[in-house]
């Protein structure tokens, strides 16, 4: 992996671990099992991009308009790094993560409640 930075801590994550191949120009990475992005808007264009691709484009259009940011950004060539294609629509697989609802005690949404259905 070639983790994202902030570009004005590139330098010092370099010099602290000099066999990371640090990425000043991303703003975020998805190589599948582990995501990681380059500084507080990053964070958010890489949690829309997590929503839009385990729900779709229009749920994360409806997420971006509702938090006021766009859902996708314009972004300069080589900004953005998914190591894998989008998985399948909704519905069509598990979300990652699944299961962490039952560590943490908490109940699990019913279907009728789901993401797609309330923004669609």
């Amino acid at each position: 992996m070639k983790p994202p930075t902030h570009w004005m801590h590139a330098d010092e994550l370099r010099r602290r671990y000099p066999r990371v191949e640090v990425n000043p120009r991303a703003l975020f990475v998805d190589e599948g099992d582990v995501l990681t992005s380059a500084g507080t808007a990053a964070g958010i264009d890489l949690c829309l991009h997590i929503v839009r691709r385990d729900f779709g484009a229009a749920v994360a259009a409806e997420v971006g308009r509702r938090m006021v940011v766009a859902p996708q950004r314009e972004v300069r060539p080589g900004a953005v790094r998914v190591a894998r294609p989008a998985g399948p629509g909704p519905g069509q697989r598990a979300r990652p993560g699944a299961g962490v609802g039952d560590r943490a005690a908490a109940r699990a949404r019913p279907p009728s409640r789901s993401w797609a259905e309330q923004a669609g």
